[in-house]
């Protein structure tokens, strides 16, 4: 293993990867965390959103039972802030989300390329580059993914390479710089998608994650599949890892969820810490 123990837990006494204590290395200047078994057949890059810190994805690694590798970068910016660590893969206009988070009046960035996307871009395509390097891994053995703002950058990052991954788990994501990405689509012919998002997002509007599943499904000739949660944020641990399902060499991924799996809902722990954020994990039942 890279790390991770195993610990008894849950309400029966179930077995569980509870708690993972990850490798850390320097991958492209980012403090990269990784989790998994040395010769793993799949490598999963999970990519955290925007105000949470380096480690907000990490126990994901606890959800499964199969052998892969999980990798988790931290963003290069650094925000500070009051809730600890948090960090960014590129900047935002806060008080200009803070008053659509109080106007209830989330905007539709499909036409924005955000000033630090392509910066983020290269130091995620630099740290794919070195992973494959150090630990041999195919593109076809690759999966990305990432929440929020981490999932719109592992789908931009996705259309850049020359190789698409195996596979790409978007929680939370959202359609921006929609003039490059179109053209770009075809190349992820056949790549299974899992998106999942909450309905009742306040940031970043479920019929516009409709659109994208669409964008994705025309142009690259296979079926995006959405999953639509019934809270502010779609942070569907369980379900969403499944473009991992069958790329690691067994019959079946087995994965030990803390929810039902036909209820994925927002778990406090993966959700960004910022104030902004906050408010998105709140289920507003």
């Amino acid at each position: 293993m890279h790390g991770g123990r195993r610990t008894w837990c849950g309400r029966r006494g179930r077995e569980r990867l509870c708690a993972v204590t990850p490798t850390h290395l320097e991958l492209a200047g980012l403090t990269t965390r990784i989790v998994g078994p040395a010769d793993a057949a799949v490598t999963c890059v999970l990519l955290h959103g925007f105000g949470a810190p380096g480690d907000n994805l990490v126990d994901l690694a606890g959800e499964l039972d199969a052998p892969v590798r999980l990798v988790f970068p931290a963003a290069p910016l650094e925000l500070g802030g009051l809730y600890g660590e948090s960090r960014a893969w590129w900047m935002l206009d806060l008080a200009r989300l803070e008053d659509e988070l109080r106007r209830g009046a989330p905007r539709d960035h499909r036409d924005e390329v955000p000033e630090g996307l392509a910066a983020a871009r290269d130091h995620v395509m630099r740290l794919l580059d070195q992973l494959a390097a150090r630990f041999a891994i195919a593109p076809e053995r690759l999966v990305l993914g990432g929440f929020s703002q981490g999932a719109m950058l592992s789908l931009d990052v996705a259309l850049h390479r020359a190789a698409p991954p195996a596979g790409l788990i978007l929680m939370s994501g959202t359609l921006i710089a929609e003039a490059e990405w179109q053209p770009r689509m075809a190349s992820l012919a056949g790549v299974p998608v899992m998106m999942s998002h909450g309905r009742h997002d306040a940031l970043l509007p479920y019929h516009v994650a409709e659109v994208l599943r669409d964008r994705l499904t025309a142009a690259a000739w296979r079926r995006a599949e959405i999953r639509r949660t019934g809270t502010l944020a779609g942070v569907a641990g369980v379900p969403a890892l499944s473009p991992i399902r069958g790329l690691s060499g067994t019959q079946r991924l087995t994965i030990r969820a803390r929810w039902p799996v036909a209820q994925p809902v927002a778990c406090p722990s993966f959700a960004p810490r910022s104030r902004l954020s906050r408010g998105r994990s709140r289920n507003n039942a």
